[in-house]
């Protein structure tokens, strides 16, 4: 179904109203000015072109906020413009456009966009906080208290001094010691919450609140929280299992630890979500070093998948493995800044709307971090999603799939598997109602492994995918650094038409640090990029697309390529412009190989005589190093006589120092590499070594050859890949010039190097006397 502006404008009429705007044109408090400014001064200002909104402050003439409102397809960077030029004529200071998923601010003074807490908005701001950013002259504004944000940096710290309480109570490590510590600090929350009368938690009694039993000592105080305090929230919340009586058996072990949380201030009475301190928490010590075997997705990447999917009141989401839940709070949080506070919406909402399972006791935490979060807790259950298929039951599902896992239960699925990555999908797309729509985090093998082929066969007959967005190497860290994808589909039960498109998004620039401290980069980046581009791309012409690293492809075409959904395979073979022909790698080469695994080249066949094995180690900075260990000349058989080294062979490191180059020299003694190099033996009549060295130590290529699908070794393309790459190829005379260039630029580097060298020694040996 198409959706209409005026779609648009109803949703963010209700949403204005739900934040405190009043609309109501008989009401001389009315706030909100609909296809037209306030004053007959204003309006003459914008000579007859009005705003679609203007919001003022209440019993003023002062305009706070222009809304510039488009339908899904409409280039929300024009809307701002426009907005931008409307408030420039009538005094307005903050601007909004908005197609009623995605949103775009800015603040006037600067003309940068507005940031509440170091996050950037992303939704429509309530009176006090669109005055805020006036009082501040700034467009940066933060709604949480120094004691907060100090208090809430302070819980890992008294975490780790109360694992060691714990540890010596004889509790488990991992889950079962964090879910002890995890009990008391919900505690601690959610009579926070009740204290600053956030409903619905401002109805908790205050016998059952942190600061009505804090001060109990010994027994009274374990028997109190036991077997009062947790068993009301039992009834309260219909959960037997999720409010257990503590494990601690020495009072003085849950004294120390209330002690240690009462000073914390952790939720703030000004912060919008004042529920995400317990999610702070879990981000900050699934951030760490811990063994609960749970990956954070990050917040951004969560926020992306749902403005994709946008689900809406009224529909059912499902995260088959929802961990934390995550990203079914950010689904919730969506839904409920769209809806009113209407008793029917709020129990749709609670009830009937989220949904996930979690095989392991985290599932406790989700349903904990739900109920701080407003609840919608209830449908979320411990149990293996994989065992439990689901058929034809929900609208949305959206979920981070576990990475590299088996299960007993593929022989249930439509493409039997042992494999996690095949059946999660099927699990996920069974569980959809016909024409429902998905997002899903896969490893990127999933998308190109011919052990996969079945699976993504069975994925085109049964859904529409209209996405592939490729996630840089990065994204997890500091848990994984594994090569992950977002696919995104629609229409289950929906066969993909051969004229059907497929976009591939290559996500190299995620807005953040590719550290283990994914420090926010100031600037734009390709997700921006994408979010104004995403309801645009059938319009955009191959090279607007090409412009944007965006990829289409029919899926025709995927098809006759065994239904691969790698972007970089259909790129390569169109995108590269050179004055010279192209031609694959595998033409210039009579081998291409990477060196053997496992019982092929084995440790205890190393002695001191024989083949040398050549270790990654020995490939550095351009020059071959001889290798330590050998291979008795007994085992140089034909299977591994593939692998030998000869003059002029480059070698390339597959793990650790990726993609470093080295050539072999003359007269190198006889050897073999090993399993994390590949060796490329040109045809020297067509390519001359040294070029080809040059060419794969190029920028572009080494882009090529490390599009990561994994960790360690498996970060190479794999060689399959590898021989299809395109590559320029100049006549032997262009290719003796080039090297003779890169010499040269080499000697200049080295001469400017020692004489580098010697100004330093000079500085660091000069004296006055």
């Amino acid at each position: 179904m198409k959706v209409l502006e005026r779609d648009v404008e109803t949703i963010i009429e209700g949403t204005l109203a739900n934040l405190g705007w009043n609309d109501d044109v008989s009401s001389t408090n009315r706030t909100v000015y609909k296809q037209q400014a306030k004053t007959i001064n204003q309006n003459k200002k914008l000579k007859n072109k009005a705003p679609d909104y203007v919001l003022y402050e209440q019993g003023t003439d002062t305009p706070l906020v222009v809304i510039e409102v488009k339908r899904p397809g409409k280039n929300l960077n024009q809307a701002l413009k426009q907005g931008e030029n409307y408030a420039e004529k009538i005094g307005s200071q903050i601007v909004i456009a908005t197609d009623g998923v995605f949103y775009k601010t800015r603040f006037m003074d600067n003309k940068k966009p507005l940031f509440i807490n170091g996050e950037e908005v992303e939704e429509l701001l309530s009176p006090a906080k669109a005055k805020q950013f006036i009082l501040n002259k700034s467009n940066k504004v933060t709604t949480i208290s120094e004691k907060t944000i100090t208090s809430r940096s302070e819980l890992i710290e008294i975490f780790e001094e109360s694992n060691n309480l714990l540890r010596n109570e004889g509790i488990e490590a991992g889950l079962p010691r964090f879910s002890e510590f995890v009990n008391v600090l919900f505690l601690k929350l959610i009579s926070e919450l009740a204290d600053f009368n956030e409903y619905p938690h401002s109805e908790i009694p205050l016998e059952y609140r942190w600061n009505y039993f804090k001060d109990y000592n010994g027994k009274i105080l374990l028997d109190y929280v036991n077997n009062t305090v947790m068993e009301y929230y039992k009834k309260k919340y219909g959960e037997d299992s999720l409010f257990e009586s503590l494990t601690i058996s020495n009072p003085r072990t849950l004294k120390n630890i209330i002690n240690k949380l009462d000073s914390l201030v952790l939720i703030d009475i000004n912060a919008d979500i004042k529920g995400d301190a317990f999610e702070h928490f879990l981000k900050s010590y699934t951030s760490g070093e811990n063994d609960l075997g749970q990956y954070f997705t990050p917040r951004h990447i969560v926020k992306l998948m749902v403005k994709i999917m946008n689900p809406k009141i009224g529909e059912s989401v499902f995260d088959p493995f929802c961990g934390t839940g995550g990203i079914l709070i950010e689904c919730f949080k969506h839904i409920k800044k769209s809806i009113s506070s209407s008793k029917e919406f709020t129990e749709l909402l609670h009830k009937k709307t989220i949904f996930g399972s979690e095989i392991s006791r985290t599932a406790r935490i989700a349903k904990m971090n739900m109920i701080l979060m407003g609840d919608g807790h209830s449908n979320i259950k411990r149990e293996d999603s994989l065992e439990n298929i689901k058929k034809d039951l929900y609208d949305i599902v959206i979920t981070n799939q576990p990475f590299a896992q088996e299960s007993d239960f593929g022989s249930l699925y439509p493409v039997p598997s042992k494999l996690v990555n095949s059946i999660g999908i099927q699990h996920s797309v069974l569980a959809l109602k016909d024409g429902g729509r998905g997002a899903l985090i896969v490893q990127e093998g999933v998308l190109f492994d011919k052990k996969y082929k079945n699976t993504r066969k069975w994925l085109f007959k049964n859904v529409k995918i209209e996405y592939v967005i490729s996630l840089q190497n990065g994204v997890f860290l500091p848990y994984t650094n594994a090569k992950t994808n977002i696919i995104i589909f629609s229409n289950k039960g929906t066969s993909t038409s051969e004229l059907d498109n497929v976009f591939f998004i290559n996500i190299e620039n995620d807005g953040f640090t590719l550290d283990n401290h994914r420090e926010k980069i100031k600037g734009r980046n390709d997700i921006d990029n994408f979010v104004e581009l995403s309801s645009d791309l059938e319009l955009l012409t191959e090279k607007e697309l090409k412009g944007n690293k965006i990829i289409k492809k029919s899926f025709k075409e995927i098809k006759n390529n065994q239904y691969k959904l790698i972007g970089r395979q259909y790129q390569n073979k169109i995108d590269i412009e050179s004055q010279y022909n192209l031609v694959s790698l595998e033409s210039l080469c009579t081998n291409i190989i990477r060196g053997p695994f496992g019982s092929a080249v084995k440790k205890s066949l190393y002695v001191d005589e024989g083949i040398k094995v050549y270790e990654q180690s020995n490939v550095i900075n351009n020059d071959f190093y001889s290798g330590d260990y050998y291979v008795k000349e007994e085992y140089f058989n034909e299977k591994l006589k593939r692998f030998e080294i000869k003059t002029d062979d480059i070698l390339m490191t597959c793990a650790g120092t990726l993609g470093r180059m080295a050539i072999v020299p003359a007269g190198i003694e006889r050897g073999i590499i090993n399993s994390v190099l590949t060796l490329f033996r040109v045809k020297k009549e067509v390519v001359l070594p040294q070029y080809f060295l040059i060419l794969m130590k190029s920028t572009f290529m080494q882009k090529e050859l490390l599009n990561a699908v994994g960790t360690g070794i498996k970060n190479m393309r794999p060689i399959s890949e590898v021989k299809e790459l395109l590559v320029p190829l100049p006549t032997i005379p262009e290719q003796k010039d080039i090297v003779n260039q890169y010499q040269e630029k080499e000697k200049e580097r080295d001469n400017l190097a020692n004489k580098l060298n010697e100004l330093n020694n000079e500085i660091d040996n000069f004296d006055v006397l």
